[in-house]
């Protein structure tokens, strides 16, 4: 009998467990990540599997009011999962006014007002 577990990344979620190559163990689940398994009569390779968790975004909505320097806002990013995603400015996108940086908004001052909306 040998005991497996498998530990899934921050981001991840588990999935299953697939034979490589050997000997099918006697007991053996694919679906459960942690779980004692009957060897069968060899060697046996198993591969743990995880899927990448969807990522949530946070409906939010940021106004910034005219002032005579230039202002920045933040706001949340994408949680729960993993990978790239970009966000944008739907409307008024002029790069001489608006500047994206991680999850901070640079506003210049010559701008009146805005709303910036998650996709």
């Amino acid at each position: 009998s040998v005991a497996i577990d498998a530990t899934v990344s921050t981001g991840y979620a588990w999935s299953t467990w697939t034979k490589s190559s050997g000997t099918t163990p006697i007991t053996f689940v694919a679906a459960t990540k942690s779980q004692d398994i009957v060897m069968g009569a060899g060697n046996v390779t198993l591969t743990a599997s995880a899927e990448p968790n969807d990522l949530e975004f946070s409906d939010q909505t940021k106004t910034i009011t005219y002032s005579t320097s230039d202002q920045d806002v933040t706001f949340t990013g994408a949680s729960n999962g993993t990978g790239t995603y970009t966000y944008s400015i739907k409307s008024g996108n002029n790069n001489s006014y608006f500047n994206i940086s991680g999850t901070t908004i640079t506003i210049a001052a010559t701008i009146q007002a805005i709303n910036i909306n998650e996709p």
